[in-house]
């Protein structure tokens, strides 16, 4: 089996794309933010669990926003 390790730290993923998914903890680049607070994340379903069941008072806003739309 060909295994991909991150070179920053002891990650080790079986296919490209959960590496490159992964490489965005070490970039730093956050492309997805709530449309309510604010806040980023790395990937489009942190931000959809954030609404959900992330910070409690956002989530009340988000939720209500995102039933409501």
């Amino acid at each position: 089996m060909n295994k991909l390790k991150c070179p920053h730290c002891n990650y080790v993923a079986k296919y490209r794309r959960t590496l490159k998914r992964h490489l965005l903890i070490h970039t730093g680049v956050r492309s997805f933010s709530c449309d309510i607070c604010g806040k980023l994340f790395t990937r489009r379903e942190h931000v959809k669990r954030h609404s959900l069941v992330g910070n409690l008072k956002c989530s009340c806003v988000c939720m209500h926003m995102y039933k409501s739309g």
